[in-house]
């Protein structure tokens, strides 16, 4: 192989230059540091010679010539990355033996003194000298140095140690980290986090005082929908009697028409009022979940009973495909009865002489979906994105005209998110649409 081609796989920068200066040969990594290609040797040097992360090595040559190497610095310039870290980093060898400290460990640590004065100490030694310095680190290290001691260096020792949090009597926090290397080095690193944790306790304690709120609004919305529900209760029922005329007749076809209208505005109102108790209901109930084994074919045969009543009405009819021998659900009975409810009563309210059909199946990694699937008035894409949204009531064609209030997917999603499950939902306008409550295979008790 030519000289040139070897010269050119070297890792470092080599020239040799004529008596003059000239550029008489220069591998590839020489030619890579110049600016130019045709740039003078004399200006390269000057420029990498001026850089702290190169060294620059003449040798003489005969006939006045100079043989020139250059190589970078790497010791020099992973040191100045090191020194600009604002975590501290110390290194250790497989006898715990320090090799290395950065510009900010020697700051936390000034009572040590420079790498030469540390080199060959033990990470015991040094604790122990951070102690004797009067520079406790945590609590503990005052109280109890042996035990302190003991502990750090079981830590400092066990691989299999995760990262931990660390409160120092200055009230700074600090995140410890150690870290082993295939040749057995060890690197602690120490990262102040005083500030992550007034953020975290600012963040709890605005989290704390919105859940108090939160519980508060809810106990407020729940006395003022009882205080609602029972006056509208009893002109439901006066409307009602007037409506079909019990006492006698009213004399005016008009006043039956207004108390039909009576009747239909405060039957509105109170599914309103219903479902801002049930949704005051949910939040007083987070985290106060009934879980129980839910016999789900069980439950669902007993819901497609029940709305035979409304299935009629509109002319439709309601099938169920349970599977044998299917899991139980882990939750609660009365929330996952209520989501089932909730489905199936929207689906048969727009769904007029159709089929409804709610059935169950189990994912191959144990996750159970119930599927609601009807061939009723369907929605668009627009109605589809916002379903859920608390009030909201899209465009439905050929609806009854008593919608409801617009609050029964809310509170499903609301239902369905304390069993970390979700509600998917797919239609299509004039042909029908499917909504799935999906809970993870976390839930399934296996038969």
């Amino acid at each position: 192989m030519p000289l040139d081609a070897v010269l050119d796989r070297v890792i470092e920068a080599v020239a040799v230059l004529g008596p003059c200066g000239a550029l008489l040969f220069a591998n590839d990594v020489w030619r890579r540091l110049a600016d130019v290609p045709d740039e003078a040797p004399q200006a390269t040097l000057e420029r990498v010679g001026g850089s702290p992360h190169f060294l620059v090595r003449r040798y003489p040559l005969p006939d006045g010539a100079s043989l020139v190497l250059v190589r970078q610095d790497e010791q020099g310039l992973f040191r100045e990355l090191l020194d600009n870290l604002d975590s501290t980093l110390a290194v250790y060898d497989e006898n715990e033996r320090f090799r290395f400290g950065n510009a900010a460990f020697h700051r936390l640590y000034f009572h040590h003194g420079s790498d030469a004065d540390l080199l060959g100490r033990t990470f015991e030694e040094l604790l122990r000298a951070t102690i004797e310095a009067g520079e406790a680190p945590e609590p503990q290290a005052a109280s109890d140095p042996q035990a302190y001691i003991a502990r750090r260096l079981a830590e400092f020792r066990d691989r299999r140690a995760g990262d931990s949090e660390r409160l120092s009597p200055s009230g700074r926090w600090d995140l410890l980290r150690t870290r082993f290397t295939p040749s057995g080095l060890r690197m602690s690193m120490r990262t102040e986090i005083t500030e992550q944790k007034r953020i975290q306790e600012e963040l709890r304690h605005a989290k704390d005082r919105l859940e108090v709120e939160g519980a508060a609004r809810a106990r407020f919305v729940g006395r003022l929908s009882q205080d609602l529900r029972t006056p509208l209760s009893a002109v439901l029922g006066y409307a009602e009697l007037i409506e079909a005329e019990v006492m006698g007749p009213l004399g005016s076809p008009k006043y039956q028409e207004y108390a039909a209208l009576i009747r239909q505005s405060g039957r509105r109102l109170l599914d309103l009022v219903e479902g801002l108790l049930e949704m005051s209901r949910t939040e007083a109930r987070r985290g106060e979940m009934q879980e129980q084994a839910v016999d789900l074919p069980a439950l669902l045969r007993a819901e497609g009973v029940a709305i035979q009543g409304q299935a009629r009405a509109n002319h439709t009819q309601v099938a169920l495909i349970l599977p044998g021998g299917f899991p139980a659900l882990r939750g609660d009975p009365r929330m996952v009865r209520q989501m089932v409810q909730a489905l199936m009563s929207n689906a048969v309210r727009h769904t007029v002489d159709g089929v409804v059909t709610a059935s169950l199946r189990q994912a191959d990694d144990g996750a159970i979906d119930i599927e609601v699937r009807d061939d009723g008035v369907g929605m668009t894409a627009e109605v589809v994105t916002r379903l859920g949204e608390p009030y909201f009531q899209g465009a439905r064609p050929g609806a009854a005209p008593e919608a409801g209030a617009g609050l029964g997917l809310a509170i499903v999603k609301d239902l369905l998110r304390l069993h970390q499950g979700s509600l998917t939902i797919a239609s299509t306008l004039g042909i029908g649409t499917i909504a799935t409550l999906s809970f993870p295979a976390t839930r399934t008790i296996a038969p």
